[in-house]
């Protein structure tokens, strides 16, 4: 009788105990549901960048057989759903609720698309291994920020390399299609608030500088602001063409549809011009290949190929080294008469990344065959100054020789070093003869043209008949990012890379502040008194400086290089035109500044398109996927297998 009266009172307990189990139960499987139907930022942050960051330590030698250019541009599809899906819910005002297994409304379907093709390519990319080389630096959550830090990776970590079927044998054997770049979806590592705001304001210059070209010079070379009149020296929308990927990469969409349109309508090469065989190249050509490669736009490799058919017959002298100039209907090529009718080293050594991009694209081999075939007739010239110095002026008839002992890393000699590691960069660091040359002339550069000033600072002279000049010039700046950049992504460079980068980096920045202006001049001298503008005091909106600060930045994450940036483009704003446009100026270390009526090309092209990838996402045409033309052209770097 006890235990029937316990079993009596025991029972209702164990009924409310019971049903409180399964309504946490059910709040429980409620949850869950929830959470899957809703795919939020942390999924589109956390598990879409964790399969990006996948991506990265894929071993081309073990893909599926699906590679990881094509899982890439599933991705940046995917990516692309997300983002256009949840604007259209953020616009709703609410997420929908749904089930995971059939979503109620459509809006939830497309996340539940784009989160279910992510997950699909989950298997594929768990099949690869590892690869060679070195990428960039990692970057820190936004806890983390700011500021950003990261450190420099061993030699042994990974680069990414994307498969294709393409040995460095076949890549010129069939033509490839690039898929779109979507800038969203490449720009997703977090920055701080100030590099966002700083971002606008660059943006901001640029639609300034836009608006003055388009009101006032559209369609030709260049703009002359102050006059509101134009310059023609090549005929072919100069500042238009040069423009289209700073256009494209701020998403300045409607800008850029109106200057593809006067390309599709109005761009004629059949002019009676003669015109500079390489900056027709890097400007022109470089920037119709590289708007091609963001956009997939067809009419811009058609204009590309056009173009370079006529400059093409610049090359046919004994050497297969250009002349510099071309007459575009004649197509007759000449040297000029102030270099002693010689070629120019940076000119004819300065156009194969442009030419190999577009046998790439083409799949015709007789472009890049031109441009290495003038690259190595360089190298083999004797004459060479210790070994990795070529100066300036050669001949280009059989047997080629040097026609001065003139080095100098600035003006005429410049992009020849810069082109020797790019090119090596650009096959995926698989043609070692590129590398081979670069880590010569770099060490004969530190070695013999590198100096130190009374006051501190380094700085690389030019040498003249085996005696320095110690001058140097705003074009030479470029230097500091360029040796940054080899040792970053090449093997067992040594530590005096860097820090010389580092050294130039802050000569170059402080040459900008000893001018009463705050803008720097087209060239310094150093003497017993120290660092001191040249008589050369003009400034004509170059960008080198600001292009070695992007790279400092980009390749150490040390945001004293942003700082530095960022004083620099505010002191640009005394070149404003109000009524639209940039000007450079006569001279950097007097008061008043008088303007010489001249935004070049290049401003928009260069100096402003390097300021706002200093401040933006390290993704955004990260320097694991693209390498730089000399005109700040962005090129995608060749799916090489490495053998």
């Amino acid at each position: 009788d006890d235990y029937k009266y316990k079993d009596k009172t025991r029972r209702p307990r164990q009924q409310l105990l019971f049903a409180m189990v399964c309504v946490f139960v059910l709040i429980a499987l409620l949850l869950v549901f929830q959470e899957s139907s809703l795919r939020t930022d942390v999924v589109l942050n956390n598990s879409l960048d964790g399969e990006l960051t996948t991506i990265l330590d894929v071993d081309p030698s073990q893909s599926g057989p699906e590679s990881v250019e094509q899982l890439q541009n599933r991705i940046a599809t995917a990516r692309e759903q997300l983002r256009l899906a949840e604007q259209a819910i953020a616009s709703l005002g609410t997420k929908p609720a749904a089930s995971p297994a059939a979503p109620s409304n459509p809006l939830a379907a497309e996340l539940e698309a784009a989160h279910l093709e992510i997950a699909t390519l989950r298997a594929a990319l768990r099949a690869g291994g590892g690869s060679q080389g070195r990428s960039e630096p990692p970057k820190p959550s936004v806890a983390a920020l700011p500021p950003q830090n990261p450190s420099k990776q061993s030699a042994t970590q990974n680069m990414p390399k994307i498969t294709s079927s393409d040995t460095l044998e076949t890549l010129w054997s069939r033509a490839h299609k690039p898929q779109r770049y979507h800038v969203a979806a490449h720009s997703t590592q977090p920055i701080s608030p100030e590099s966002k705001r700083r971002m606008e304001a660059v943006k901001e210059a640029t639609q300034h500088a836009w608006k003055g070209y388009r009101t006032y010079a559209w369609g030709s070379d260049e703009l002359k602001p102050v006059s509101r009149s134009t310059i023609n020296n090549y005929g072919m929308g100069l500042t238009l063409i040069d423009s289209l990927d700073t256009l494209y990469i701020m998403e300045m969409e409607t800008e850029f549809n109106d200057a593809v349109e006067w390309i599709r309508s109005n761009l004629r090469f059949q002019t009676d011009l003669t015109v500079s065989v390489f900056e027709t190249t890097i400007r022109v050509v470089g920037g119709l290949l590289s708007a091609y490669e963001l956009s997939g736009e067809e009419v811009l490799l058609t204009k590309a190929t056009e173009l370079t058919d006529i400059l093409k017959s610049a090359f046919d002298s004994d050497s297969g080294i250009p002349f510099s100039t071309i007459s575009m209907r004649s197509k007759s090529a000449s040297n000029y008469g102030w270099a002693g009718q010689a070629s120019v080293l940076s000119e004819a050594g300065s156009v194969q990344l442009e030419f190999r991009s577009l046998s790439y694209f083409t799949g015709s081999p007789e472009y890049a065959d031109v441009g290495d075939k003038s690259f190595f007739a360089i190298r083999d010239t004797p004459g060479r100054v210790h070994g990795g110095l070529y100066p300036l002026f050669l001949t280009n008839n059989r047997p080629t020789r040097f026609t001065t002992q003139h080095v100098s890393v600035g003006a005429m000699g410049d992009s020849f070093y810069e082109y020797m590691l790019k090119l090596y960069l650009q096959t995926s660091q698989s043609d070692t003869r590129f590398r081979d040359m670069y880590l010569e002339s770099a060490s004969a550069v530190l070695d013999h043209l590198v100096q130190r000033s009374t006051d501190g600072y380094t700085y690389i002279a030019e040498m003249k008949g085996h005696q320095l000049e110690h001058t140097m010039e705003h074009l030479s700046c470029f230097f500091g990012g360029l040796l940054a950049l080899g040792a970053h992504y090449l093997e067992n460079v040594p530590d005096r890379h860097m820090e010389v980068a580092r050294e130039l980096a802050r000569t170059c920045v402080e040459g900008y502040r000893k001018m009463r202006s705050g803008i720097g001049p087209e060239a310094w001298r150093f003497t017993e008194r120290g660092m001191e503008a040249e008589r050369r005091s003009e400034y004509i909106l170059r960008p080198e400086t600001v292009e070695t600060l992007f790279y400092m930045y980009r390749l150490t994450g040390e945001t004293k290089y942003q700082d530095w940036g960022w004083e620099i483009f505010q002191n640009l704003d005394k070149l404003k035109v109000e009524s639209g446009g940039y000007s450079g100026v006569i001279s950097v270390d007097t008061h008043p500044l008088q303007l010489d009526d001249h935004m070049q090309s290049f401003f928009i092209a260069e100096t402003l398109k390097y300021l706002y990838l200093l401040f933006a996402p390290s993704d955004l045409i990260s320097l694991d996927e693209f390498v730089f033309n000399t005109e700040a052209h962005p090129l995608r770097k060749f799916a090489v297998i490495s053998q």
